[in-house]
């Protein structure tokens, strides 16, 4: 099994490499070369696009990994693109071995001994091209990995979850599910270390790269109106479709696109109230957890997969590459905390990720410069989905947190 499987990984992750950099799928890591080397197009599109402050929009941890590809490679983008997807697809074998690691140890139903293994191969098919030319598979399995050492491993669990934090911002918002009894020492190990994590890794930023770049990306969310593809802005995706000239769909400075138009600015209120939402959520959660003394690792990977998917539909912003912030903890609660509750969230996230795929790369062009009502059409379907993902993240969160995983039938 563990060769048949291997050889299927490097198929798949061969040839989602070759297509991904073949074509303009591989923009993305042309634009993170670019703000690399802003000094090589002073008159080209990084500075209409980005400014000479190219690349603020992200933390200043998150270009790390950037950084050291860049140092690695000649100064060249297509030196600069391989090594970025080869680095990417590296990260995707390491957390693979990680699950195939796991899946060993613990017991599955008959018949699905080898699902976490699979669905994460099928979950990286789906993710094409966004999994190997975008960097949102570094903080995703950061937070997976943190979830599931934070029981075990407090000290390293704090310490990824804040490089997370530091590398895209919205990973924080977990540091609630390692909030257990106000007693218990674990409680306080975890919370000081991922504390002396941010405050360590911003002084780093801070000698790196200035001040500035600790509050940039906060600046930049600041300004971003609604983003096509976000559940709030589907309504008007539709009302569009119908009667373009009413809404205006456009290339917009947070390097996105945005629609505007009637009834645009009550969608983009509702989704930061939505926002709101999920950092009360949070907080509420971890108060409870405060004076309750039932924490568990189990515990922590269900909330934060809640949490998450909170964050997904309630933003303002969503993009194909997401649906990664979620893929690698739900391959690990499969492999770890495997019931009929956890293979129904994977099934369905496997759905609406391929469903993005249909509507990124495949119907994208037709989206933005429509819609069509076809493209259209996708987009509210893969949005109706990823309801139905956050509705089975909810019903796994409060139905199997009694419940022993060896115990749940198999579907």
């Amino acid at each position: 099994m563990k060769a048949k499987f291997w050889a299927a990984w490097g198929l798949v992750h061969a040839i989602i490499a070759v297509l991904a950099l073949r074509g303009k799928t591989s923009e993305d890591v042309t634009y993170y070369y670019k703000g690399l080397h802003p000094w090589q197009y002073l008159h080209r599109d990084i500075y209409f696009k980005g400014g000479p402050a190219a690349l603020q929009e992200y933390p200043d941890a998150g270009t790390w990994p950037l950084r050291i590809v860049d140092v690695l490679t000649p100064d060249d983008p297509a030196f600069f693109r391989v090594a970025f997807v080869a680095t990417m697809a590296l990260v995707s074998g390491l957390f693979t071995y990680l699950i195939l690691q796991l899946s060993q140890h613990h017991p599955r139903p008959e018949g699905r001994e080898h699902w976490p293994a699979t669905f994460w191969l099928l979950f990286t098919c789906a993710a094409y091209p966004v999994i190997l030319t975008r960097l949102d598979l570094v903080p995703g399995v950061l937070v997976a990995v943190a979830a599931l050492w934070c029981a075990t491993r407090p000290r390293v669990a704090a310490f990824l979850l804040g490089l997370a934090t530091m590398s895209k911002l919205w990973p924080g918002v977990l540091a609630a599910t390692f909030v257990g009894h106000w007693k218990s020492r674990g409680t306080w190990v975890r919370l000081i270390w991922f504390a002396l994590s941010l405050v360590t890794l911003g002084l780093v930023t801070v000698v790196l790269s200035g001040p500035a770049r600790l509050t940039s990306p906060l600046s930049y969310q600041d300004v971003r109106g609604l983003q096509i593809e976000s559940l709030a802005a589907t309504p008007f995706i539709l009302a569009a479709a119908l009667r373009p000239s009413t809404w205006q769909i456009e290339y917009a400075a947070s390097k996105s696109y945005e629609i505007s138009g009637p009834g645009v600015e009550v969608g983009i209120a509702i989704a930061n109230a939505l926002t709101v939402m999920v950092l009360l959520v949070a907080i509420g959660f971890a108060g409870w957890r405060f004076l309750k003394d039932d924490w568990s690792g189990a515990y922590v990977l269900r909330l934060s997969a809640v949490l998450i998917m909170l964050l997904i539909v309630g933003n303002k912003v969503l993009s194909p590459q997401y649906l990664i912030w979620l893929g690698p903890l739900v391959a690990v609660l499969l492999a770890t905390h495997y019931t009929r509750a956890v293979w129904r969230v994977s099934v369905l996230l496997l759905v609406a990720t391929f469903l993005t795929l249909l509507v990124y790369p495949a119907t994208y062009t037709q989206l933005t410069e429509g819609p069509s009502p076809l493209a259209a059409l996708i987009l509210v379907a893969r949005n109706v989905v990823l309801l139905g993902v956050a509705g089975a993240v909810g019903w796994l969160f409060f139905t199997d947190a009694s419940r022993s995983p060896t115990t749940t039938p198999a579907p």
